[in-house]
């Protein structure tokens, strides 16, 4: 047993300090006196007094334990059942289970846990616990008006005999009861003896919460004889309260601590990777399930959350499209579990989906072919001056193009592209057209003519040229117009 330290809080300054504090965080808890407002305000208080015994900043001392004044109902009675029947005994439990796996250091985890003690301490500390409901919360509402008023008077911080301390407060706390209770059920209330022991009420309770937190970190317990359930629960609640922060590195002691006191059995590992996996931190969670499965390749609930991992990888590529890797992904998860129905059924259903996906990218590819293939039968009708021909050609490789869809970027590329080249190319048609047209009606439509007379006998070359001049003329217009 470590040599016990007293830490002397009698000093005026501290006098004041603490009464000051102790008003200034009643003035922003909520809630009755003596209950949630008063415990966190005693336990805050206290803390001031013991805040250098602890290894983080005094504010983030203060922190943790306001924290753990504000535990929810269903945690208190996780932590202290029977409390309401043999509370000192509950208290006992706690107090060894702290002094039994602290560490060189006061953590954040042990000091939320200290917090929750204190306010604990608090309920066992106050008067009238077992009077009548109404006058109790007569009092206590009384108390809640006048509590910022108390004088808290100090006395020498010590280490306690736990098995027989808390009988001690609650005698004490219980002490000017009777009078309490004749002054409520009387016209007399607060006025009387309730408001001249406030004082002694607020200080006893004080020091019950640092006497206590002096013992618990100034004596360490043999852990041999401490509940090895206890302790494993105590360190999966340190490790969910530090992934709840994000605080790794806090994780990682305490994990290390777990094995240093050989309470690290398989299904608290196991327990501890769930930790990590329910708040997102798989590469630790999948480090843990592998050793373990490396240890016990037979543990299907490891397999289980492994296929998990991978499970929730494939639905998270798949939602990006990366549908290659969402199948790796669900056939890693098959593989790992093969009784995991599951990725099973995601596996093929992605299989399927790459095939459909597969499929139309084939048919749009020779859509895209077909547009490119139409270009080039444009530009060599171009060279040939067939120009009709030429945009027949252009019209059906934008009709292609235009069943390219965004789904496959390269192609959907190819598209804007392609769909440029046939704009401009139609552009240069119509003006080949307009600028062409000279070739019918002036020197160049001699030529035509007369190659058109030859193949018909009863039109000469003059009559040939007006007749094709006209038609040209009205081709023009009508292509012009379609082209628009």
């Amino acid at each position: 047993m470590h040599q016990s330290k007293t830490l002397s809080v009698s000093t005026p300054h501290w006098k004041r300090g603490l009464a000051l504090c102790l008003m200034a965080t009643l003035a922003t808890t909520p809630s009755w006196a003596w209950e949630s407002k008063t415990q966190t305000s005693v336990v805050v208080a206290s803390g001031h007094v013991l805040a250098s015994s602890s290894t983080l900043p005094k504010k983030q001392f203060i922190e943790y334990l306001t924290m753990g004044t504000r535990i929810s109902p269903e945690v208190e009675e996780q932590l202290y059942p029977n409390f309401d029947t043999n509370p000192g005994i509950a208290l006992q439990r706690e107090i060894y289970l702290l002094q039994a796996i602290k560490g060189d250091r006061v953590d954040p985890y042990f000091t939320f846990r200290m917090g929750a003690l204190g306010k604990k301490i608090v309920e066992i500390a106050r008067p009238m616990r077992n009077a009548p409901i109404e006058l109790r919360d007569a009092y206590y509402q009384d108390v809640e008006k006048n509590i910022g008023k108390a004088r808290i008077t100090s006395k020498p911080v010590e280490n306690i005999n736990i098995s027989e301390y808390f009988n001690q407060v609650m005698s004490e706390a219980a002490r000017n009861d009777r009078t309490i209770r004749f002054d409520y059920g009387s016209d007399i209330g607060f006025s009387g003896i309730a408001s001249n022991v406030l004082h002694e009420d607020a200080s006893r309770a004080v020091n019950a919460v640092t006497n206590v937190w002096n013992t618990i970190i100034n004596n360490k317990i043999n852990n041999r004889n401490q509940s090895k359930t206890d302790m494993r629960e105590y360190m999966l609640g340190a490790i969910d309260f530090y992934l709840k922060y994000k605080k790794i590195n806090e994780v990682d002691a305490v994990y290390k601590q777990a094995e240093s006191k050989r309470i690290l059995t398989p299904e608290l590992r196991k327990l501890v990777g769930d930790l990590y996996f329910n708040n997102e931190f798989y590469e630790e969670a999948l480090r843990i399930y592998h050793a373990l499965l490396s240890d016990n390749p037979s543990q299907r609930d490891v397999a289980s959350q492994i296929a998990k991992y991978h499970i929730l990888m494939g639905d998270r590529e798949a939602k990006k499209g990366n549908l290659e890797d969402a199948r790796d992904a669900y056939q890693l998860a098959a593989q790992v579990d093969s009784f995991a129905d599951e990725a099973t059924d995601k596996l093929t259903e992605m299989n399927m989906t790459i095939d459909k996906r597969d499929n139309r990218n084939i048919s749009q590819e020779d859509l895209n072919q077909k547009a490119i293939d139409s270009i080039a039968n444009a530009e060599a009708s171009a060279v040939g001056r067939d120009y009709a021909a030429a945009i027949q050609y252009l019209q059906e490789a934008r009709d292609a193009y235009m069943g390219i869809t965004s789904e496959f970027p390269e192609l959907y590329k190819s598209k804007a592209i392609g769909m440029n080249q046939v704009k401009m190319k139609l552009d240069q048609m119509k003006d080949g057209l307009i600028k062409n047209a000279q070739r019918l009606s002036g020197s160049g439509a001699g030529y035509d003519a007369r190659r058109l007379a030859d193949m018909t006998e009863d039109a000469g070359p003059t009559t040939m040229q007006s007749m094709l001049k006209t038609e040209y003329d009205l081709a023009v217009k009508d292509i012009a117009q379609d082209i628009n």
